[in-house]
């Protein structure tokens, strides 16, 4: 998904994802799931103190972020049940 519509994800908006996904991997077998929650999640905060203002609030901003946590955590309960991610 889009991470601003219910419409699908761009190429590009897939690609960048697939990237993150490749970096997360590389790291699975020496950081702990709670340590790639912590820097995973300061990364967002990071990105949040990016943003304009002006742009985009932090109510949206946060309403993007659960929407996307809630998306990605559906998704990858979906995969684990095909047997797939670990």
């Amino acid at each position: 998904m889009s991470n601003l519509t219910n419409k699908p994800a761009t190429i590009d908006q897939e690609l960048f994802k697939q990237d993150l996904l490749v970096l997360l991997d590389k790291y699975a077998g020496s950081l702990s799931g709670q340590e790639v929650l912590a820097l995973s999640s300061h990364v967002v905060g990071q990105l949040l103190a990016c943003q304009n203002p002006e742009e985009l609030t932090l109510v949206d901003a946060f309403r993007i972020i659960n929407a996307n946590i809630a998306s990605g955590n559906e998704a990858a309960r979906a995969e684990i049940q095909k047997g797939g991610l670990h």
